[in-house]
């Protein structure tokens, strides 16, 4: 009760605080020691966080192009740019409604000299791969997993066999299967990753040995430890590096350029970048912001530069006007703004077996759709605030029958904070990453 007093208290004396949009984000572009060498303003960009990026020369006039994704929440576009920040064009590459976001690569699939740019729908949109020309034209789409598997997917390219062309890897949010394909979406061989995340995993493909195949990276999501891990190309794990602190959970990203490896702190863990060699041995970093800049860094790698640009550039309300209070005596959770509770609804939390962890903690990430490959579970608006805890609605199987309808008011779940059908929707769209979580008995 005295918590609830103080917050309530704190809250009334914080004053309301805007950020404001950034309308034309600024890419910063490095050398390998850290210099900054220039910076680009995007323009007319209009998102507030960052999806994927790459920098390719799709025109093959040996000046490359920037191209961006669309984040969770946005409508499913791709963006290319000049390097002097004008747009190019727009891609619409998935139907309209989707807004799970877009994990992107670009690659020569088949040695041509004229680059491919592939996609895969990430949370809640199938999985879906789709390869397009240089000029957006749709190339082959196919679902690299079972159509009911909405989890998403993430994609690379690579040469894993020594052949003439790349193929490209597909990994799933869902479970920890692989699959390879052509660069006309047959399949060539699949894979269960051992040892992987329990969040879904990110993937890439590197040359490490230099000998012309490529091995298989997997890199951990938000709410995972930073760990890397290395297999070959059939998928037998050859290492695992820790490569940012144990205790940071906001996942990270990844490129590479020859030998090196480049890693980059996910939101929360503010803008630190690695370049490590093959056996994660540290040969520069450095910060591509302020250090108190807790939006995280994602970047690409491309003839010695590194092009840096914020994970999460803006939020709509600092989390300090706004907070999440949970109690699991009563199984209430509250959502507070400006001193007022403008949120009260029913929850069911961690059994006494599977508590739900009490204290202070913040939003981390958000996902339409998130699901666990441990349980076997859809868990819609899905709002990660510690390791693999999270609130979000009822889960639901496979089968989409519902979890847990009944038993909201009860502590039933494996640790998380389940909320009702329409409810976490709400919450999901009030609360920004950012807004602290208070857990209390």
């Amino acid at each position: 009760m005295k918590l609830k007093l103080l917050l309530t208290l704190l809250t009334f004396l914080i004053p309301l605080q805007l950020l404001a949009r950034t309308e034309n984000p600024e890419i910063r572009v490095f050398d390998f020691e850290g210099t900054l060498l220039k910076t680009i303003s995007l323009k007319n960009y209009g998102w507030t966080q960052t999806g994927d990026i790459k920098v390719a020369d799709l025109g093959t006039d040996g000046v490359p192009e920037i191209i961006l994704s669309a984040p969770a929440g946005a409508k499913p576009y791709i963006k290319i740019y000049r390097l002097d920040g004008s747009p190019i064009n727009e891609l619409l590459i998935y139907p309209e409604a989707y807004l799970g976001g877009i994990n992107l690569e670009i690659a020569d699939l088949d040695q041509d000299g004229y680059k491919e740019i592939i996609t895969g729908a990430t949370f809640g949109g199938g999985p879906h791969v789709i390869i397009l020309d240089s000029q957006g034209q749709v190339i082959k789409s196919f679902f690299a997993f079972d159509l009911l598997d909405k989890g998403g997917v993430n994609v690379s390219a690579g040469n894993l066999y020594g052949d003439d062309n790349l193929e490209i890897v597909v990994s799933s949010n869902a479970h920890n299967y692989v699959r390879v394909f052509d660069s006309g979406g047959k399949i060539l061989n699949g894979f269960e990753l051992k040892n992987s995340f329990t969040n879904g995993q990110k993937i890439a493909t590197f040359d490490l040995g230099l000998d012309g195949l490529a091995e298989i990276i997997t890199y951990s999501n938000a709410s995972d430890r930073p760990y890397l891990n290395l297999y070959n190309n059939y998928g037998e794990r050859l290492n695992s590096f820790l490569v940012f602190n144990e205790n940071f959970s906001g996942g990270f990203n990844f490129d590479y350029q020859g030998y090196q490896l480049f890693l980059g702190a996910g939101f929360g863990g503010g803008p630190h970048l690695k370049i490590v060699d093959g056996y994660t041995n540290t040969i520069s970093q450095f910060f591509t912001a302020e250090q108190n800049f807790l939006g995280g860094v994602m970047f690409a790698v491309y003839n010695d530069k590194i092009y840096t640009l914020a994970e999460r550039f803006a939020t709509a309300v600092m989390p300090e006007s706004q907070y999440i209070l949970i109690d699991l005596s009563e199984q209430k959770l509250k959502y507070f703004r400006d001193g007022f509770a403008i949120f009260d609804e029913s929850i069911s939390s961690g059994t006494d077996f599977y508590p739900t962890p009490v204290g202070q903690y913040q939003i981390l990430s958000k996902s339409p759709l998130a699901y666990s490959y441990t349980y076997g579970l859809y868990m819609p608006f899905w709002m990660n605030f510690y390791a693999n805890y999270g609130i979000h609605e009822l889960p639901y199987w496979p089968s989409g029958y519902r979890e847990g309808e009944s038993h909201l008011g009860t502590k039933v779940s494996h640790g998380c904070v389940r909320l009702g059908l329409g409810a976490a929707e709400k919450l999901y769209n009030l609360a920004t990453i950012g807004t602290k979580v208070y857990i209390e008995e």
